[in-house]
C-alpha cells in the first residue's frame, strides 16, 4: 500500500490516481507518519456454531435468612457525621427576619421566589446570586371542532 492518497472534491480518498476527469483537479494528500495509517487485519472467519454463545444459567435470586420471629438486634458500627448536627442558622443571618413573615401552616401559601431565595443564601452563603427559575407549560391547542 502506498504512503499517498489522492482525493477528490466529489469522491474522496481514493487508492489510484482517477483518470483525467472533467469533476476538477486532483489534490495529493500525504499523511505525516506520526499517523500510522496501517490497514487493520483481516479477521478470521467464524463459523455459524462457534459464533453462539453458550446458555447462561438462569439467575438465582438471594436466599432471604431464616425467618426465626426474632429481630436481628446485632449491634452495628456508624461513622460519625463529618457536619455538625447541633448548628442551627442564627437569627441574624441573612434571611432570617423574611423567613419568619413566611406561612408555612399551609403548602404553596409562601412566595416560592422568595422561600428559594432564602434556602439557596442559606445554602450557598449570602453573596451567591441564585439563578432564576426554570419553568414548563404544557399546552395542548385544540382545534375549532374540539
Amino acid at each position: 500500500m502506498s504512503d499517498t492518497f489522492t482525493a477528490t472534491p466529489q469522491f474522496g480518498a481514493q487508492s489510484a490516481p482517477p483518470a483525467p476527469a472533467k469533476a476538477g483537479p486532483v489534490v495529493e494528500f500525504k499523511p505525516p507518519a506520526a499517523l500510522n495509517l496501517r490497514p487493520s487485519p483481516p479477521k478470521p472467519a467464524v463459523a455459524p456454531v462457534e459464533a453462539k454463545e453458550a446458555p447462561k444459567p438462569p439467575a438465582e435470586p438471594p436466599k432471604p435468612p431464616p425467618d426465626d420471629g426474632k429481630a436481628d438486634a446485632k449491634p452495628f458500627a456508624c461513622a460519625p457525621s463529618g457536619y455538625p448536627l447541633d448548628e442551627r442558622n442564627q437569627k441574624t443571618s441573612w434571611g432570617a427576619a423574611l423567613s419568619e413573615t413566611f406561612d408555612l401552616a399551609k403548602e404553596d401559601s409562601a412566595d416560592d421566589l422568595l422561600l428559594n431565595e432564602v434556602i439557596w443564601k442559606s445554602v450557598r452563603g449570602a453573596e451567591s446570586a441564585m439563578p432564576m427559575p426554570r419553568r414548563a407549560a404544557f399546552v395542548r391547542v385544540l382545534g375549532d371542532g374540539d
